[in-house]
């Protein structure tokens, strides 16, 4: 068979896997509301402060205080965006975990096709997911925020969610290759993704977590951001398409 005829066919696979199983549901369900939640009471916390003056303003108006929409839309998506990764995480290790990896590599023997196969399907999830947690968050920040809110640019902030979120879940997949387990994979991407936060240190804008804030925050380097995020997502592609050549599955 042709690689392109195979990686279709691949793909169609992996695709109807991942909407046959009520997990796929609930951690985009989840994934939708835990960002709406976090907007909300973030938000709400941001109105309180404004009233009271004590807000941390970004701009301000001879009549009001604003913040910016994405101020509060970016750490809701760092929040929820564990949902987004247990989703692609299990589209790897859920199948280690029950061999079921052993028929899926006898349908399709090569191994680099199978794991761009499952990295196609879990983008063709994640991107309108990521566009619904972007408008979710976005228009329940808004909303609350009211007067106290300002968005210049509401569509390049649901944008760069949708490819924030598809960038984390290629990482996931790839991860999830190299470690094979669910927990260890989920540790991980914690460490990697909101841990490295909290150490500040040169690198940090060139890691994982860094980039993400970049990117979520939209602050002028989100192009170098989304970029530098994609480049890990690959990075961790190659490392898991060489753990599963080598590697008896």
């Amino acid at each position: 068979m042709k690689p392109g005829a195979e990686l279709r066919r691949a793909f169609a696979a992996e695709l109807g896997k991942m909407v046959s199983v009520w997990s796929t549901a609930w951690c985009a369900v989840a994934a939708v509301v835990l960002t709406a939640g976090c907007a909300a009471s973030l938000a709400n916390d941001v109105v309180g402060d404004a009233e009271r003056g004590q807000a941390s303003v970004r701009t301000t108006t001879p009549a009001v205080d604003t913040t910016a929409v994405v101020d509060v839309l970016a750490p809701s998506v760092q929040l929820a965006q564990f949902a987004v990764v247990a989703l692609a995480m299990l589209v790897v290790t859920s199948e280690f975990a029950t061999r079921l990896i052993t028929g899926t590599l006898q349908a399709c023997p090569r191994r680099g096709t199978v794991l761009a196969a499952k990295a196609l399907a879990v983008t063709a999830v994640t991107a309108p997911l990521g566009l619904l947690v972007g408008i979710g968050g976005s228009v329940v920040a808004a909303r609350v925020l009211g007067e106290h809110g300002t968005s210049p640019d509401p569509a390049g902030d649901v944008v760069r969610v949708a490819v924030y979120l598809v960038a984390v879940s290629l990482f996931t997949v790839g991860i999830g290759a190299v470690l094979r387990s669910a927990v260890g994979t989920l540790s991980v991407a914690l460490v990697v993704l909101v841990g490295l936060l909290l150490i500040s240190t040169p690198l940090t804008d060139l890691l994982p977590a860094g980039l993400g804030g970049h990117l979520l925050d939209g602050d002028g380097g989100a192009g170098p951001a989304a970029a530098g995020l994609l480049g890990w997502a690959a990075a961790a592609h190659l490392v898991g398409y060489l753990s599963l050549r080598n590697r008896d599955a």
